[in-house]
């Protein structure tokens, strides 16, 4: 019953009220006065009683409804949360310039992009990279490189392939990465370089960037 373990403290006046009652009936001296103040107090008494139960009782429901639907909110924003963590997809992207070569700094207003994603679940890597402006010459080789933080020079780890011979153009593929080239990949430790023959070690580098 709810509102239930309430009621226990209100049992005992209501069992008093018959008392206080009926007792009023017997009474010697002046017995319809005392019977009606008995009476009126009585009702009054017991009708106080029955407002208070009702108002714990609503109370009490009340408290239930709202902590109930606290729980259920917590639930809905775990599980949505839960859901952005386990998403196994992420975006990629990167701006490339002669700024971030390394360890030597190349002076070219080439620049580039790069797009795409990876899939955790499978390990693969799927990007397109887009460069304009070349002042070295067209490029002769392009990949991904790592482990390494901006301003630090890294082997190479997928070499992009299929690209076209000219200052500018866009190139797309896709790549499977082993574990530990995930690892350096999600701690933000890629890079991707263009090469020509002016600069074999790269006309322009960008940091690579996974955002969720």
């Amino acid at each position: 019953m709810q509102g239930g373990r309430f009621f226990p403290a209100t049992l005992p006046f209501l069992i008093l009220l018959p008392g206080l009652y009926y007792g009023s009936c017997y009474s010697t001296v002046f017995p319809n006065v005392q019977k009606t103040i008995y009476e009126t107090s009585s009702k009054q008494l017991l009708w106080f009683l029955l407002r208070i139960h009702l108002k714990i009782f609503m109370v009490n429901n009340f408290l239930r409804l709202t902590v109930a639907g606290l729980f259920l909110f917590a639930v809905v924003s775990c599980t949505k949360d839960k859901e952005t963590v386990n998403n196994p997809v992420y975006n990629l992207k990167g701006n490339a310039s002669g700024a971030q070569e390394a360890p030597n700094k190349v002076a070219t207003a080439a620049t580039g992009t790069l797009s795409g994603t990876y899939n955790k679940d499978n390990n693969t890597l799927t990007y397109t990279v887009t460069w304009s402006g070349l002042t070295g010459g067209n490029p002769t080789a392009m990949h991904f490189h790592g482990a390494a933080d901006p301003g630090i020079a890294a082997g190479v780890q997928i070499p992009i392939t299929g690209f076209t011979a000219a200052a500018a153009g866009t190139v797309s593929g896709t790549a499977t990465l082993k574990d530990e080239q995930e690892t350096d990949l999600l701690n933000g430790q890629w890079y991707y370089n263009i090469h020509n023959a002016t600069y074999p070690a790269g006309e322009i580098r960008g940091q690579v960037v996974l955002t969720q």
